[in-house]
This record gives C-alpha cells, structure tokens and sequence, in this order.
C-alpha cells in the first residue's frame, strides 16, 4: 500500500496530503493519537459538513483526527471539509484522487492515520452522538465494530420500503457464511487493518464484506454506533448500485469457492428472484413497487455482469 505525501498547507490551513508523489508505508506511521475517523469523499459538498458537525461535537474517549480522502471532488468539498475542523478536533484534507475508487481512498487516508484505532464513515451521512465513544468501546478487544444504520431520518418512505430495514437488526450477514460490517459504518484497530493490507482496490463495491473476511474477527455490535444512512439520491443511482451490489457477488463467491469454503449457496439459487421480477411486473403502476422492483431487477442484472467477470455462474 502507498501513501500520498505530505504537501503545502491548504486552505483555511488545514493540513493537506497529495497523490503526485506517493511513497511506500512498509514502516507503519507512528500511532500516537487514539483514534482516526476516515472519509472517502467525491462531490460531497453538500453533505458532507452535517457529517463533520456530528463527529466533532461529540465526546472523544482520546486524541484523534479527522481524515478526508478527497476522490476527486470539483465541487468544493475539500474546502467544506477545511472549514469544519477544530484545534481539538482536527481535519486533515487528503487528496486520494489518483485512488480506485473509495476502497482506495480509504487506504490512501489510513497509510497516513495516526490512530491506534480506525473508524471509517461516509460523507453523505450523520453519525449518531455517540458514535465515536461506541466503537472506541468495542475496540477494546480484537473486532470489526459496526452498528445499527438508521434509514428513516434521511430517505423517503418509497425508498425505504424498496430497501428495507435490515441493517438495524444486527451486522450484516454475506449469504449466512460469514458476517460482516458495512464500510458507512466500520471500527478496527489499525495493526489488523495494515497486516491484511486494507480494502481490496478491485473491487467496485463489497469491499468492506471482503474485508471483513479476510481479517476473520469477530463482529462486535454496539447499539450505541448508529448512523443515519442516506440510500442514493435518485432512480438512476439506485439502479447503478444495484448493479454493482449483484456484481460482486459471484466475484465473492468465486474466491469462497477457490479457497473451499464450504456451504455456498447453489449456484442457481437466484432464479427465484428472477421468479419475483416476472410475477411483480404490475407492481410497476405504485411509486413504492417500481422502486422495488427496480432495486431487484438491477442486482440481477449485476449478478449477470459479476458471473461473466467471474467467468463463474452465480444467478
């Protein structure tokens, strides 16, 4: 993994790294703050400041920082970012532009964080009060921490129907084979994130559910570590998230089935929701039933995209 160097200060004199001329991390930053909060972001201006504004109001068990891994915004969210730091609470601005994607941009800011423990967040949502305090909790022993994503605050109710509220249940679950904890919502201690080598950069999306299986910890769950959640702003986005969530799919699971891990689910099990889209097509008429079914329809679709990069059916 490679980390950006440090540059001229920024705007606003928050610190602020560069990609141009990135240099090997084989020796680990020095930890010596508690914790690092980190920040993929890309044309978030617009949201990410609410997502600041809750993270440095709350209580912090410890020092820590701030990191914003900017994917390439152009429309000004580093300079939101620059303005929401304090000197208790500081925000340090990285430019993650030349990473793959926020999986990379993840790994560009954490080459660089100075926390013993990790704690990654998304710019489009709201962490909860105490949020920080939870995952610091739970850090404590060797685990990814995650928590309950609350999606009432932040969508409306077609959107949630569509998507459902699974994820206030308990961690989420990769077709009963293992658990695993979502990236909007995702505690480590740093030496278990660098020893693994951190997200998978080829990977469009499930980077955190791979992750998750490749450090084997525990999922440890705190109430207390909830965030509002925001599903994507419109039909479109949602179509291509869809996409990409049914994509990685047979790409997990033809690794699961390279490394013999045993009780995959067979390999034609989808059908059935091939099944649904077909008996569902009134449901088009309703607001609430076309976003449902467009949600399904587009992992299928995925599904199919993922079986030929995996050259492996998965239906």
């Amino acid at each position: 993994m490679t980390s950006p160097v440090r540059g001229d200060p920024g705007f606003g004199g928050v610190s602020r790294l560069t990609c141009e001329q990135p240099i090997e991390t084989d020796t680990p930053v020095a930890a010596d703050l508690e914790l690092s909060i980190i920040i993929p972001a890309l044309d978030a201006a617009e949201t990410i400041g609410a997502q600041l504004d809750a993270l440095v109001s709350q209580a912090w068990p410890g020092d820590g920082e701030i990191l914003v891994a900017d994917n390439g915004s152009t429309d000004g969210t580093s300079e939101v970012a620059g303005r929401c730091g304090t000197d208790a609470r500081p925000v340090r601005v990285i430019d993650a532009s030349c990473a793959a994607g926020a999986g990379g941009a993840r790994n560009v800011a954490a080459a660089s964080a100075r926390g013993h423990k990790l704690l990654f967040c998304d710019a489009d949502d709201i962490v909860g009060e105490r949020w920080v305090a939870a995952h610091c909790t739970a850090l404590a022993a060797d685990v990814v921490s995650t928590g309950p994503l609350r999606v009432d605050e932040l969508n409306d109710a077609a959107v949630i129907r569509a998507h459902g509220t699974s994820h206030l249940a308990g961690p989420g679950s990769f077709h009963g084979l293992f658990e695993f904890a979502p990236s909007s919502n995702l505690g480590v201690n740093a030496p278990a994130f660098r020893e693994v080598g951190g997200f998978d950069e080829s990977l469009r999306t499930g980077e955190d559910v791979e992750l998750c299986h490749r450090l084997g910890l525990p999922i440890a769950w705190n109430d207390n570590a909830s965030v509002s959640y925001r599903y994507r702003a419109t039909t479109a986005d949602r179509w291509h998230q869809g996409i990409a969530y049914g994509e990685f799919t047979p790409l997990m699971m033809s690794r699961l089935s390279r490394d013999g891990v045993p009780g995959l689910p067979p390999r034609f099990a989808g059908l059935r929701q091939w099944a649904w889209l077909i008996r569902r097509l009134p449901a088009l008429r309703s607001a609430g039933g076309r976003q449902k079914w467009i949600w399904v329809a587009a992992q299928r679709a995925g599904r199919l995209r993922g079986s030929f990069r995996a050259r492996s059916l998965w239906l």
